[in-house]
């Protein structure tokens, strides 16, 4: 989707658009090959080859000031050891728009979403997931893209650890093809 014009909520109509679509999804464009307006037909009228249907279209957020791709942070607790558990950073380039705040016609609900390395056929494993990673550099993203191209991405994995944004600080959205993300 491209706007035509400047418009101040833009990036919110788009994933505002995205939340709608995918939220038809759970319940019940031949200029580009990804882009938002594709995403969103895709999942809405999946190809009958797709199994499972798709139930997120992943979106990447640029930050106004930069153009640089938005990082989301956060910090999830692992109950993998025999003890307590432990926390560890997830952080990501790449979100699940979950929702609106109530009332706010810009305030989303981000998931964030873990790139995933591994194989599906080894199910059994716990997905590898992306964390962090400091670059000591500006071109962060940069860094991060041809580390994770060498890794190949197979698909991301739905983290659980959600941030509260306003749409209104970004000046772009770009839509990935629709996915199912893997569960943690």
């Amino acid at each position: 989707m491209h706007c035509n014009h400047i418009e101040n909520d833009c990036v919110c109509d788009v994933v505002r658009r995205i939340v709608v679509a995918q939220n038809k999804v759970a319940r019940d464009s031949e200029c580009c090959n990804t882009s938002c307006e594709d995403s969103i037909e895709k999942l809405l009228s999946p190809n009958s080859t797709t199994s499972p249907q798709p139930t997120t279209i992943p979106i990447m957020l640029y930050c106004t000031s930069t153009c640089d791709p938005f990082v989301g942070k956060g910090i999830k607790k692992s109950y993998a050891d025999c003890n307590n558990g432990y926390f560890f950073p997830v952080e990501s380039y790449v979100f699940r728009a979950k929702d609106f705040v109530e009332g706010s016609y810009c305030c989303a609900v981000l998931e964030i979403l873990s790139p995933y390395y591994g194989d599906h056929s080894s199910c059994s494993s716990k997905p590898k997931i992306y964390k962090h990673t400091k670059y000591p550099s500006d071109s962060s993203y940069d860094k991060w893209m041809k580390d994770n191209k060498k890794k190949s991405i197979k698909d991301f994995v739905a983290t659980g650890v959600c941030l509260t944004v306003n749409l209104n600080k970004f000046i772009g959205v770009a839509c990935l093809d629709p996915i199912t993300p893997m569960k943690m």
